[in-house]
């Protein structure tokens, strides 16, 4: 029930653990907004109201759309063709106007639990995003900064601050001008480590 919802979400907060909801409709997005959660994984396959996109901005709820997982769902239960005449478009036009009212999107993959998908850079995702129309900054602050708010860990990493985790990607190219820069790193640097690169351990 609803006040179960809400009292789930306050003790836990009370706690001081972050709730995040899976959601995969606009009715369940409603009652995880309304319960109180702090983000969301997934966009519904049906349209966010705009009203409801204004109360999760307002209430600096997140969301992970997740569009990958969808596809690799659709595909495996071999109605891809379908999914993307009648579902892709409500969760580009989703994404657009979340983006476009200024809400807080993580980059994700459903915590790693979706069959399909792949360890490493999220591209089927990236390429969701940037034929719904998002910008390759959009992309990049989504799967950095963003990703960082979404999971209540600004302040440790997300940015490049003195003091935050020494996280770093430096790749051959410009994203901004190429996306597929990101897939051709030069060299990872994780916790203040090389791991990938020049004198990786």
């Amino acid at each position: 029930s609803d006040d179960e919802l809400a009292a789930i979400v306050a003790v836990a907060r009370a706690r001081g653990a972050h709730v995040a909801a899976h959601v995969d409709r606009a009715v369940a997005l409603r009652r995880a907004v309304d319960a109180g959660v702090s983000s969301v994984a997934h966009s519904p396959r049906d349209r966010i109201p705009d009203e409801l996109i204004a109360l999760m901005v307002e209430r600096d709820v997140a969301m992970v759309p997740t569009i990958a997982v969808y596809e690799g769902l659709a595909r495996e239960r071999g109605n891809l063709a379908e999914w993307r005449r009648l579902i892709l478009p409500a969760l580009y036009d989703n994404l657009r106007r979340f983006a476009a009212a200024g809400g807080t999107l993580g980059m994700g993959d459903d915590y790693g639990g979706a069959r399909g998908m792949t360890i490493g850079m999220p591209s089927a995702e990236i390429g969701h995003w940037l034929r719904a129309g998002l910008t390759p900054m959009q992309v990049i602050v989504a799967s950095t900064g963003g990703a960082a708010r979404v999971l209540e860990l600004e302040d440790e990493l997300g940015t490049l601050r003195p003091g935050l985790a020494a996280d770093l990607l430096v790749v051959e190219g410009d994203p901004l001008r190429d996306i597929d820069a990101l897939v051709r790193p030069l060299l990872v640097i994780h916790g203040g480590a090389i791991v990938v690169g020049a004198n990786a351990r």
